[in-house]
């Protein structure tokens, strides 16, 4: 782990603004995909929530001669769904390694891309629907979603307005998304209050209000992004106490995951565990960091497009 660390802070001390953008976004693609990847290898995709919901799906399967409780009990069907789960797995991996050979891959690191987009668009809306169809639940994965599409548009524009604005709006909605459930909008998650108790030794009521004036927080901070860079850079004195607060909030809870598991138990499962989940969220802290750069590179008047 330190390896890699070490590599990165190197590379950000060493290049211009535009190379530490890219390569920040890069990094941050690298690790949604490979979290994920390794999510999916080992654990099922939300593909159920389409397959077995029996209102959608049994006039389908009846079209082809087929009882619904066949279809539903099939061996064949749920190998076929496991199936679909591994072959995201493999694709999300993959392109987490490819994408560093980029300059000389260009074309097919562009193509896996794409697909890796399309493949988290209909996951992430899988979940949507298993979740009552509430819109908070699509949107705390904006950041995840979006992260290859922006890798490719900055690779083609660079630091266009419509490369940073794209990165401003989807960080919003990620932490936006994360606020309604820390206010209790909707259910809030047990894991939420663990990561509390666990880090901070603090009772479930304590807790949960410090979580309620945190998802405030996530919220109101989230929807400053929504101001154009231009404008974040004329109320700096306002913006960058906010994003310095999103980069640390963002890394401290991707950091949770780990400590919170390993506060239960410290086994070679538990890393197995929850390591992929600390990797596709340490990108909700990396976003507010390539943000607070722009900001920088506005003020310096050093990149050309935006």
């Amino acid at each position: 782990m330190l390896i890699p660390i070490t590599f990165a802070v190197m590379f950000l001390l060493r290049n211009g603004m535009t190379k530490k953008i890219g390569f920040l976004l890069l990094l941050s693609c690298s690790l949604i995909l490979f979290g994920r990847g390794y999510q999916y290898i080992f654990w099922d995709t939300p593909i159920r929530a389409l397959m077995w919901h029996q209102d959608w799906m049994e006039p389908l399967v009846n079209m082809f001669g087929v009882e619904w409780t066949d279809y539903a009990s099939s061996h064949s069907v749920d190998k076929s769904l496991n199936l679909f789960s591994r072959f995201c797995g493999w694709v999300f991996m993959l392109s987490s390694i490819a994408i560093w050979w980029h300059h000389r891959f260009s074309k097919v690191v562009s193509l896996l891309l794409k697909l890796c987009f399309g493949l988290l668009l209909f996951i992430f809306l899988l979940d949507f629907k298993d979740n009552w169809f509430r819109i908070g639940y699509f949107v705390e994965h904006s950041i995840q979603l979006f992260a290859p599409l922006i890798f490719l548009i900055f690779k083609r524009d660079e630091l266009s307005f419509k490369t940073t604005y794209f990165i401003q709006v989807v960080t919003a909605l990620t932490f936006i998304g994360h606020g309604l459930f820390a206010i209790a909008y909707y259910a809030m998650p047990g894991e939420f209050i663990d990561m509390i108790y666990y880090t901070l030794k603090m009772e479930e009521t304590a807790a949960k209000e410090l979580l309620y004036w945190v998802g405030i927080l996530d919220i109101v901070f989230g929807m400053v992004l929504f101001v154009p860079v231009a404008g974040l850079n004329c109320i700096s004195y306002v913006s960058l106490p906010i994003i310095v607060y999103l980069i640390l909030w963002g890394f401290l809870t991707a950091m949770a995951r780990i400590y919170t598991g390993l506060a239960m138990s410290i086994t070679t499962a538990t890393i197995h565990e929850e390591l992929y989940k600390f990797l596709y969220r340490i990108p909700h802290a990396l976003y507010p960091l390539i943000i607070l750069l722009v900001i920088i590179a506005v003020r310096e008047r050093k990149p050309k497009h935006i």
